[in-house]
């Protein structure tokens, strides 16, 4: 597909909603106008349909492109165009007040959509020369972060930064965190929202995204941590699930969830459970479910104790939210069991090798 207008005059910002995605989108666009001299259309490519109607028909003039789910359809394209990126990647934490504050919920309702949105931006790994604007940017004057982004338009970036930040009223010094505040939060701030996740939210907050977001910016992946208090109870259907359920009953679903996402790939899962000293003889079985069964792990549980339950699975469409199932197989009269965790890792070896023991 050829281009109608010079790919410099294109640029793609690739980020979570977030703080820090927002002022980034905001500067871009009054940069290109200044650099243009005319309007900017602003694109949100969030769909397939919105990205369908884009690559059919783009646009005539000066455009920026805002993605916070990417389709494989849309990264191809700018691949194929060289279109420049700036990849905006906020703090995690951030990005969930953000998402509390504009919608509310709870944390594990806010997560969900940004492990989405990184489980996608994570393609953008593989496309060459982006510009990264990230947590260790906050700190930086606005003009100097302005100024980088600026370079992909045009090479007097300095001039129209110091122009687009006049616009909208932000003095070039500012930090950028200031600059975030006032005209993204207009004035407000974020951290009321912050201080009130207790030190385990955070670092559970941390533990489900900073594997992902490592991904993002083409590092290997540090382990990613599901805990028990994102799943669901599968006798009473609520959450958080208590960490140990009674037996007690027959054959059915004891946990599910935590409809997280995870990048394209291949991934290896370790599901801790433990079960009481009542237990003799127990069938249990996982697992991995997105629209469809991916992988399953069936076992059996003959004295208690705490267990690994290892497994490897497959992510085709990150849009999918990722479920783990635990069943028992039987009825049962007694006993009690209990998840605590998933823990799970991109998988490094080139044979796929199902482990189905306990």
């Amino acid at each position: 597909m050829s281009t109608a207008f010079p790919p410099s005059l294109r640029l793609v910002v690739a980020t979570p909603p977030s703080p820090l995605g927002v002022w980034v989108a905001m500067v871009t666009r009054q940069m290109l106008a200044s650099a243009t001299g005319a309007d900017v259309g602003q694109f949100e490519l969030n769909s397939d349909d919105a990205t369908e109607r884009f690559l059919r028909d783009p646009p005539k003039g000066a455009a920026l492109i805002v993605t916070h789910y990417p389709r494989p359809e849309l990264i191809d394209h700018i691949t194929a165009h060289s279109l420049p990126v700036i990849l905006a990647i906020d703090d995690p934490i951030a990005c969930t007040a953000f998402h509390l504050h504009n919608i509310g919920g709870a944390v594990r309702d806010a997560i969900r959509p940004l492990t989405q949105s990184l489980s996608l931006i994570a393609a953008f790994a593989a496309v060459p020369g982006k510009t990264l604007i990230g947590v260790g940017d906050l700190g930086e004057a606005a003009a100097t972060v302005a100024g980088r982004i600026a370079d992909r338009i045009r090479a007097d970036g300095a001039s129209i930064a110091a122009r687009a930040l006049a616009s909208l009223g932000i003095s070039p010094a500012t930090p950028l965190n200031g600059s975030i505040q006032a005209i993204v939060l207009h004035g407000a701030s974020l951290q009321p929202l912050v201080d009130r996740f207790e030190p385990y939210e955070a670092g559970m907050i941390e533990q489900i995204t900073g594997g992902i977001i490592d991904l993002c910016l083409g590092h290997p992946a540090s382990e990613i941590v599901w805990h028990y208090e994102f799943f669901y109870d599968g006798g009473t259907f609520t959450s958080p699930a208590p960490m140990m359920i009674d037996l007690a009953g027959p054959a059915r679903c004891i946990y599910y969830g935590p409809f997280l996402h995870l990048p394209t790939g291949r991934w290896d899962a370790k599901v801790f459970l433990g079960f009481s000293n009542e237990i003799t003889e127990t069938h249990v079985k996982v697992d991995i479910f997105t629209d469809e069964i991916q992988e399953n792990f069936v076992g059996k549980v003959t004295r208690g104790g705490i267990y690994t339950m290892p497994l490897t699975f497959d992510v085709v469409d990150p849009r999918q939210p990722i479920q783990l199932r635990l069943f028992i197989d039987r009825g049962e009269i007694e006993g009690r069991i209990g998840l605590a965790m998933a823990r799970l890792s991109p998988n490094q070896d080139d044979v796929r090798e199902q482990d189905h023991s306990l």
